[in-house]
């Protein structure tokens, strides 16, 4: 079978069967997940040869957001958290799948899932009726191998075709990713307007005085950056609107976020509840007497009973556990989508 036969195979049993007969069925059939290249790396990198599997890859992807998204839906609506396991788990296998294949769109995707997973996690986490170990197992799966910064590395160099991140991936540090990015950003704009790149290297123009220390602060901790300089059109974005969802940016060229990283921010508010309710077993309600300087009486309760478990090192992790709690059970915990 073609590989692009193989790949509309996929699709069309997505669309029929939804996220978990899929992954019970046709996602189990196949090998793996397609890689995803961006619509950038289609146009400007991709062979000829590799374009038609290529672009059916990239419609699997937006078929497999569709269902996502049908899929948010249940957990929007917050049905009793008997169900939460469930769908969580679901999200959790659909992401481990679909980024058992580390390609641009994988990875937008699978952290996608896990966005919405977090919601689930965070109702299992805060529920003193159910064994902290519930929620807590399933965010510990949340901490997956490919947001580590030498895949996240290797994924922009396939991307570029070519290796802007430096070659030994497994020693590359998120502040190597940066710097990275950082350095092609000032090359691209010296593409823009080469006055700058006069600036940098010799006496600059009336006006420019300042782009030489800028660019020199950027581009000293480079040796070389030749190669850079050659694919400086790669570091070059599509405008991105935070408000946007993935769906609508889906055919955009967004690599920076894969520099920034894609792990959820709520996984952090998760892990704060998570060690608060370990820590001191149950999550106050009752304010201390006496009066006190806090906004509500639950974070004032929050602080209280943390106050014996703190450090300082965490001594503020009532805090962040107190505002995701409220959240929660306010409704107001929601994934990233939902919050615009």
């Amino acid at each position: 079978m073609k590989e692009n036969d193989s790949i509309s195979k996929l699709a069309a049993s997505l669309k029929e069967e939804g996220i978990a007969e899929f992954l019970a069925g046709a996602g189990k059939e196949f090998s793996g997940a397609p890689r995803i290249d961006s619509r950038w790396h289609i146009d400007t990198v991709c062979q000829p040869s590799a374009r038609t599997a290529a672009l059916e890859a990239r419609h699997f992807g937006k078929d497999a957001i569709d269902q996502i998204d049908k899929f948010a839906e249940d957990v929007r609506a917050y049905y009793p958290p008997t169900d939460s396991v469930r769908r969580c788990q679901i999200l959790l296998d659909l992401a481990d799948w679909i980024a058992s294949e580390t390609g641009y769109g994988n990875l937008f995707i699978a952290a996608r899932c896990h966005d919405l997973a977090a919601v689930e996690i965070g109702r299992l986490i805060a529920d003193a009726g159910l064994p902290l170990g519930t929620g807590q197992g399933l965010l510990e799966r949340s901490n997956a191998a490919w947001y580590a910064p030498e895949v996240r590395a290797a994924v922009l160099n396939r991307e570029a075709g070519a290796v802007l991140f430096r070659a030994h991936l497994a020693l590359i540090t998120q502040q190597d990713l940066d710097a990275v990015w950082k350095l092609g950003v000032l090359c691209e704009l010296e593409e823009q307007n080469p006055q700058l790149k006069i600036a940098r290297q010799g006496i600059p123009p009336k006006g420019l005085e300042p782009w030489k220390d800028i660019s020199a602060s950027i581009s000293t901790s480079f040796k070389s950056h030749a190669e850079i300089e050659r694919n400086a059109a790669f570091f070059r974005d599509d405008p991105y609107n935070a408000g946007n969802t993935l769906s609508e940016t889906w055919e955009l060229k967004h690599h920076m976020r894969l520099v920034v990283g894609l792990r959820p921010r709520s996984f952090h508010d998760l892990a704060a509840l998570a060690a608060f309710r370990k820590a001191v077993g149950y999550f106050p309600e009752r304010a201390p007497r006496g009066g006190h300087p806090f906004g509500s009486e639950g974070e004032a309760a929050f602080d209280e009973a943390w106050r014996p478990h703190a450090t300082p090192a965490n001594h503020t992790t009532y805090v962040r556990a107190w505002a995701t709690y409220s959240q929660i059970q306010n409704r107001q915990f929601l994934d990233t989508e939902s919050r615009r």
